[in-house]
Formats: C-alpha cells, structure tokens, sequence
C-alpha cells in the first residue's frame, strides 16, 4: 500500500475531520464485527461517523480473474502468505475449535449455502436487465 500512497494509515485522516478513526484487522472476522457494531453503535447514538479502516488483502485482481501475481503487479509468496490468513477459514477453525459447530455442520451447512447462492445467481442470470429509469433507484438516500 505504501507505494501507492504516501500515508497509507488512512484511518488516522479521520482526526482532521473531527471523527474517531480506528484500524481493524480485516482477516479478523470477530474484531470486524466488534467495530462495525462499535461504529454503528455510535451512530444510531447520534455521535455522528466514524472512519474504520480494515486491513485485507485482495486474492483477485480489480479487473478480470486473474490473481495480480499473474500480470506482475505483486509478489506470489505475498500473496500466498495472506491466503494462510484466510477469514473464513480462521473463524471456521475457531468455531470448531470451541465447540461451537463440527466438521459435520459446517459441511452441510456449506452445501446448503452454496446452493442457494447457485440458484440466486441462476435466477439473476434469467432476469430482464433494468430499465434505464431504474438504474440510480436505491443507489443514493432517498428521504
């Protein structure tokens, strides 16, 4: 991140604005929830924003398929390193290591996960596009 910016904290720019900032792990799927639920806590409060900045890394490219290792962009091993840190995978491993669910769970659940999500994108596949009047419906704050 730093080769492309300067000053890549960007949480720390919230300072300047008058709103706490805050960086999260974004690999942690627990300390992702705690904040988001912090952030919006506040809020509903009426104490105004704040600016979470969560650290991931992104496996795909912005564009098309391929991994950006694959056009030259980033190192493979930097990639793999941050494939060990998988989210999923590690709350996954938490869960069942506390007991939460077992393999058996997750499997199911899973299979059943994957195929809903199979049918909604089949289903959105086999759906008339949007009108061209449509397009900005639900896209900004409607009062």
């Amino acid at each position: 991140m730093s080769a492309r910016q300067p000053h890549p904290d960007i949480y720390s720019r919230a300072a300047g604005y008058g709103i706490p900032g805050r960086q999260v792990d974004g690999n942690d799927v627990e300390a992702v929830w705690a904040s988001a639920h912090d952030a919006v806590d506040r809020a509903r409060r009426g104490n105004g924003p704040s600016l979470v900045e969560y650290r991931t890394y992104r496996w795909r490219g912005h564009v098309g398929p391929e991994c950006d290792w694959e056009k030259g962009c980033r190192p493979r091993e930097e990639l793999l390193d941050w494939m060990e840190r998988c989210p999923i995978e590690s709350f996954r491993n938490e869960l069942i290591r506390t007991g939460v669910i077992d393999d058996k769970w997750y499997t199911e659940h899973r299979a059943t996960i994957k195929a809903e999500i199979g049918a909604a994108q089949e289903a959105a596949k086999a759906s008339a596009p949007p009108k061209p009047e449509e397009l900005e419906t639900h896209l900004f704050y409607e009062s």
